[in-house]
């Protein structure tokens, strides 16, 4: 199986390669494919939590370290086209980044470095919400951690849905949950973790405020924060909770099928296709000294890794169906120098297109995007123009 080496070169099988008289030892050596550009898809690091559980009252109060900007040590970075993203908010409010999230950007950071070594000047973009744009910010500080960054950084706020779900979309929503009633009404451990959850909460059990992603994403966002568990909630349920929500998640993603992929999916792919081709362009086969890597970063939420990863492995094969992308977590798709392409998740190789993990054509890989994407005029046409319409309920608004 291929891997980079420090973001630079790839391993291959050893091979025996002729040598003949009047050869160099550098020209018997077989040449070792090059990493020279790679598109770094990731999550937020770890934030105050958007639920409110109902036993929150009966619970003694906690307060998060959050942030609303950028430490004094971060490299200034010039941010395009905000809008939400820039809006001040309380300390400890909710979704807002923690100082915890904060270091978990920058050790991304740090291992893109370690990775990759310095790059050219990233091309950053980051959906216009507070935590994806402090997470990019965090990345780059880590990056550029004791050493000297580029003359002008810059983060692009995408303020289109090329990386979040298109909840206001109709057809994707009823797919989405149909899904996930049919996985709640037929799913034996769903229904089992619904029964331990309403023992557990007794009296303030409420199954609108009692969900499993409800319950994950206070328990997770508590265990990252230092913080005691709420009054009814304890280690071991918070753990069911994430699997289960996971599970649901994928369900009701899988659900509608490869049209329900391309609805959920078919932007972002479109994106990524899109910085790929950009950076083939760019690419100087015949420069005698490999340039330094160039990089896209794209800062986004657990719900953009869950709809690459239902596009990719909708039945879970690669990465488990219980497996919640975690704070800080990453896809990444690295370019090689010989016209090859591999893809990973948190850094470990996937299958792509029927491939074997590892690495696959460049060719491959775009035609995979391809037939994934969606245009924005395809996906108005695909909605019926339902999107903006204030479609209420699908599961990635947590509703119920």
């Amino acid at each position: 199986m291929w891997r980079s080496l420090r973001g630079r070169a790839r391993h291959a099988p050893l091979a025996l390669v002729p040598f003949s008289a009047g050869m160099t030892t550098a020209e018997a050596e077989p040449k070792i494919p090059r990493v020279f550009a790679a598109v770094v898809i990731f999550r937020h690091g770890a934030r105050a939590p958007v639920f409110r559980l109902p036993d929150a009252d009966h619970s003694p109060a906690v307060q998060y370290d959050t942030i609303g900007s950028a430490p004094p040590h971060s490299p200034p970075a010039h941010i395009l086209d905000a809008n939400y993203a820039l809006h001040a908010a309380a300390p400890g409010s909710k979704g807002l980044l923690t100082s915890v999230g904060w270091a978990q950007g920058e050790a991304l950071g740090r291992r893109l470095y370690a990775h990759y070594g310095r790059p050219a000047p990233p091309r950053v973009r980051s959906t216009d919400v507070p935590r994806t744009l402090l997470t990019a910010q965090a990345v780059l500080s880590g990056l550029y951690a004791g050493r000297q960054p580029p003359p002008e950084l810059t983060i692009e706020v995408d303020r289109t849905q090329n990386m979040m779900v298109p909840t206001t979309c109709e057809p994707l929503v009823e797919s989405l949950n149909e899904g996930r009633r049919l996985h709640r009404a037929s799913d034996g451990s769903a229904r089992r973790a619904a029964t331990l959850a309403a023992e557990a909460f007794g009296a303030h059990y409420d199954p609108k405020y009692c969900s499993m992603i409800a319950i994950h994403d206070d328990g997770v966002a508590r265990r990252f924060a230092g913080l005691p568990p709420s009054e009814c909630v304890d280690v071991g349920l918070t753990d069911m909770a994430t699997a289960e929500a996971a599970r649901e998640v994928r369900a009701a993603l899988a659900h509608g099928g490869a049209a329900a992929a391309r609805l959920s999916a078919g932007r972002l792919c479109a994106y990524v296709a899109e910085h790929v081709r950009e950076l083939l362009a760019e690419r100087d086969p015949g420069c005698e000294h490999p340039p330094d890597v160039r990089l896209v970063l794209l800062s986004g939420h657990d719900t953009t890794l869950f709809t690459f990863l239902n596009a990719i492995d909708s039945e879970g094969a690669q990465v488990s169906l219980s497996h919640w992308p975690p704070y800080a977590s990453s896809v990444v798709i690295e370019l090689f120098d010989d016209g090859t392409a591999q893809l990973l998740y948190q850094w470990q190789p996937l299958s792509v297109a029927g491939e074997e993990a590892g690495a696959l054509p460049v060719g491959t890989l775009l035609s995979w995007l391809d037939k994934l994407s969606i245009s924005a005029d395809e996906f108005d046409e695909a909605s019926g123009g339902s999107h903006g319409a204030g479609v209420e309920g699908a599961v990635f608004r947590w509703s119920d």
